[in-house]
């Protein structure tokens, strides 16, 4: 059940427990204080600990470097967050004066009344709105717009919200749970903290905006904040932000009696939960290209404050962070954005580098990247994650060479897809063969089809998908190597998975086996580079008969099919029609289909209704067992030279012949490579 009470009138502290218990009297500054609690002078105490808060706090260092977060920022055409322009941020700060607040994407106008915190405008009430509007985004716009503009009106416009929240958003018990309340779910407890409060306080702490009265209630509820991050904690990525506020808290507000306290608790639960969380090959085990950024924000934004502080850091949060950043320069599409893995986001690479540069000046692949890649070294054309089981193939790092990331790993302990042995692939300037993307976290048929097998490219069995999620369980074994096999050639590397962890809400329900062998034709025949999927479909049981669904989805303007072989844009899509009869194989198109069941969207982000229309071919197979291989060539808009493929439907096959328009033939063996 949430707290929903919205006429609350500040925070729970008084001023007497506040200042005669909570804040160490000993310190400078305060020595007046003793004596006005004894007068019961309230409004004095006020003002005298707003003097010396002002004092107290140490910009310059707060300032001297930051680790970058991006709550509030933009996103592109093409779904990849990017830093704001100062007009943008202007404009936006204008609106935040105005109270016109957004949330996951959805705007609410509030005119010339106050900001109603607890109101929530979505058509379904989606519960993110609420809780997202209390990370305090036009907070942040409105700080960053004062110190561009030094416009009093963005202080004054600030304090008013502030106030207006704190006057609302009452603290919970402290037996509330992580997620119980609206306003103060502990992701959002740890993301102000962590972030947008440190911020927007070290900006607005000297104007007139921000007088005693606003500054004792903002440092009255930041030890809220402080009491609830030590005594309620989430997991996984919560608990990290979590940890991050606390330690902005115990560092920034030291003349909290407790501040020493929560400082080394979070410490000290960072320091577990970095051994605990991140992989030996720098994917945290949630294994999304969205929290894997939470997991570097944090443990970066941890890394920055205490070095800026001078506070000695874990010796081992410099290395992780570096390690963690160093993989989306090795994700990274030859464009620079990396793919929205599992709940992930396509992150601009040079970005994300870019917010960390300062911790790591001589790292040589963050220099190749930030210069155009003009300077430093490049990475390996390969990378494979090997405890994540996640690769990476590519023919170089120029925008027209081509790009293949292939999924053959382990479910990630939060916010997975069922999507074990996804294949994407870039070229011709774009990614061509590509998957469903992110959706809003609530109940509708489109955020479950995006966690689907059936928004992925892979396979479905009977109409079921993958389910892991049911009987699923981290054991801890950070350190084991997934399943996934990879052999580097000089003109063809190879990589291959298995999936046999059943299909449906119940394993027993469909229990078939789904091997996938990927390779990757560098140089062959003077073709461009181009792509084999081999996929290996049978039952359990000797006799089995299922029907296999193999799914592609093509980001295309324009398609065309002949037979059973497509045509999507630059991308042309072969199978061997030849070895397969008319009941065993069909090919089914849609694109931008909402019943029977959602297929064919890519969604932008984890905003409601952002989304459009991607291309979904589907090859289905009914058979006892069966080897289909496809193709994936892309032309560069020029002549396809490839007039057809054979390859055997014997699941023990491993000839694949591509039949050239020259009348050529490349005969492949998967035994040789």
């Amino acid at each position: 059940m949430y707290s929903t009470k919205s006429n609350f009138s500040g925070p729970l502290l008084s001023d007497k427990k506040f200042f005669s218990e909570l804040i160490d009297l000993n310190l400078k500054g305060l020595e007046e204080i003793p004596g006005l609690l004894d007068k019961d002078d309230y409004k004095a105490c006020r003002k005298v600990f707003a003097a010396f808060f002002r004092d107290f706090l140490e910009p310059d260092k707060y300032f001297k470097s930051s680790a970058g977060n991006l709550e509030g920022n933009s996103m592109d055409e093409n779904g990849s967050y990017r830093l704001p322009t100062n007009d943008e941020i202007i404009n936006e700060a204008e609106k935040a004066c105005r109270h016109y607040m957004v949330s996951c994407g959805t705007p609410s106008d509030f005119g010339e009344n106050k900001v109603d915190w607890y109101s929530n405008p979505t058509h379904n009430g989606y519960k993110e709105w609420p809780w997202q509007l209390s990370r305090h985004a036009e907070f942040s716009t409105l700080a960053s717009a004062y110190n561009m503009t030094k416009n009093e009106k963005y202080a004054f416009a600030c304090a008013e919200l502030f106030d207006s929240w704190v006057k609302q958003a009452e603290a919970p018990d402290l037996n509330t749970g992580h997620g119980g309340t609206l306003s103060w779910r502990t992701i959002e407890c740890g993301i102000r903290q962590g972030g947008c409060w440190p911020y927007v306080i070290h900006t607005f702490y000297k104007t007139e905006a921000f007088n005693e009265d606003i500054i004792t209630d903002w440092c009255k509820s930041v030890y809220e904040h402080g009491e609830r991050l030590f005594n309620v904690h989430g997991g996984n990525n919560w608990l990290l932000m979590e940890m991050n506020g606390l330690a902005h808290i115990g560092v920034i507000y030291g003349f909290f009696k407790e501040s020493k306290v929560w400082l080394k608790f979070a410490c000290d639960t960072m320091s577990r939960e970095l051994i605990r969380q991140v992989y030996p090959d720098g994917f945290q085990y949630e294994l999304t290209t969205d929290y894997q950024h939470v997991a570097i924000t944090t443990y970066g934004a941890l890394l920055t404050l205490l070095t800026n502080y001078n506070i000695e850091p874990d010796k081992n949060f410099a290395s992780y962070v570096e390690k963690m950043v160093e993989t989306y320069v090795h994700l990274a599409q030859p464009d620079l954005i990396v793919p929205d893995i599992n709940d992930g986001m396509k992150y601009n690479a040079k970005g994300v580098v870019a917010e960390y540069v300062h911790l790591f000046p001589e790292n040589q692949l963050f220099k190749w990247i930030l210069s155009d890649k003009k300077e430093g070294t490049a990475p390996e054309c390969n990378h494979i994650f090997e405890n994540a089981g996640l690769a990476v193939l590519r023919t170089g790092h120029s925008e027209n060479d081509t790009w293949v990331f292939f999924d053959g790993g382990e479910f990630g302990a939060g916010h997975q897809h069922e999507d074990k042995l996804n294949l994407l692939m870039y070229a011709d300037g774009k990614l061509i063969l590509t998957e469903a993307g992110k959706y809003a976290y609530d109940a509708s048929r489109e955020s479950k089809y995006t966690l689907s097998t059936r928004a992925h490219n892979t396979v479905r069995v009977d109409g079921l998908g993958q389910f892991r999620r049911k009987n699923y369980k981290w054991k801890g074994e950070i350190n084991k190597k997934s399943d996934l096999s990879y052999k580097a050639g000089e003109n063809i590397d190879v990589l291959k998975a298995i999936y046999n962890e059943g299909y449906g809400n119940n394993r027993a329900e469909t229990e078939a086996i789904h091997e996938r062998s990927v390779l990757f034709i560098k140089k062959e025949k003077n073709l461009k580079p181009f792509l084999i999927s081999i996929d290996r479909l049978y039952g359990v049981n000797e006799g089995d008969i299922h029907t296999y669904g193999v799914l592609w989805h093509l980001d295309s303007e324009n398609l065309s099919v002949n037979n059973l072989n497509i045509k999507a844009d630059s991308l042309n899509v072969f199978v061997p029609e030849n070895e397969f009869g008319l009941r065993e194989i069909s090919l089914n198109l849609c694109r931008g289909q909402f019943f029977p069941e959602v297929q064919g969207l890519y969604m932008r982000s984890h905003n409601q209704f952002d989304y459009r229309p991607i291309y979904c071919a589907e090859y289905k197979l009914t058979c006892e067992k069966a080897r289909l291989v496809t193709v994936f060539y892309p032309d560069g808009n020029e002549a396809c030279p490839i007039e057809k493929i054979e390859a055997s439907k014997n699941i023990q096959d491993t000839i694949i012949t591509i039949c050239l328009t020259n009348g050529e033939k490349l005969i492949i063996d998967e035994n040789s490579l």
